[in-house]
This record gives structure tokens, C-alpha cells and sequence, in this order.
């Protein structure tokens, strides 16, 4: 059971992908980047409808963010 994290360079998701490998839990790392507003593409949106970042989907499919 992997958790998904998606983040970008200055997006505050290295305490959360740290916490996880503290915690010895597998990540799954997705790059959405800021520059160009990728956040506010249909397909992350998709994911999380406010475009903001950092979002991590649980194992059982529950998204934090």
C-alpha cells in the first residue's frame, strides 16, 4: 500500500514526503509543477478541485490536502 504524494520544489510537500519516510511508509512522488500553473490543469484538478499543493492520496484512495 503506497501513498501518493504530489509536490513541486517550494511547495511545502518536504515535510509530509519526509514524515513518511520517518515513518518507513512507501511514497510514490508526482511532480506537479508551479511554474506554469500545472496545478490548475483539468488532470490534477481532477485530484484536487482547489489546484493547490502539496495533495496526498492515502493507500484506501483518501485525499489529503
Amino acid at each position: 500500500m503506497t501513498y501518493i504524494l504530489y509536490g513541486d520544489d517550494g511547495s511545502g510537500s518536504a515535510p509530509v514526503e519526509m514524515a513518511l519516510a520517518e515513518a518507513g511508509q512507501p511514497v510514490e512522488l508526482r511532480n506537479v509543477p508551479l511554474d506554469g500553473d500545472h496545478q490548475f490543469r483539468a488532470e490534477y484538478r481532477a485530484i484536487n478541485p482547489m489546484g493547490r499543493l502539496p495533495t496526498l492520496v492515502l493507500p484506501d484512495g483518501v485525499v489529503l490536502t
